[in-house]
């Protein structure tokens, strides 16, 4: 007897901006009740590490929740705030080599 595996949609998307040391986040979390909620927090960076959270609003499907969280983010980029790519925070070394490199010889014994 095989299974399929069960497909989940998403239960949650984020968009993460940046300016001068502070973050913008802006989330969407769908509740028990299949409901989405849109929200946006601000951290800043400073000593005081402050956190504030605002603009909730519920929606009926993820899909309208990430149009909205589309909308919030091109409207906060024109005030200033930039764009984050998701998994690009650090850069690949370059490769030491292009080919394979020769075996090391073998120590002579004294």
């Amino acid at each position: 007897m095989t299974t399929k595996p069960k497909t989940t949609e998403p239960q949650s998307a984020t968009i993460t901006l940046r300016a001068s040391g502070a973050m913008l986040r802006l989330v969407a979390l769908r509740k028990p009740d299949a409901s989405v909620v849109t929200y946006v927090t601000t951290t800043t960076t400073d000593a005081d590490k402050r956190s504030a959270r605002g603009m909730t609003e519920r929606h009926p499907t993820m899909d309208a929740a990430k149009k909205t969280l589309l909308a919030l983010a091109s409207k906060a980029e024109k005030l200033g705030w930039t764009r984050t790519a998701p998994g690009r925070a650090f850069a690949a070394k370059p490769d030491a080599f292009s080919a394979l490199p020769a075996a090391p010889k073998p120590a002579v014994k004294k």
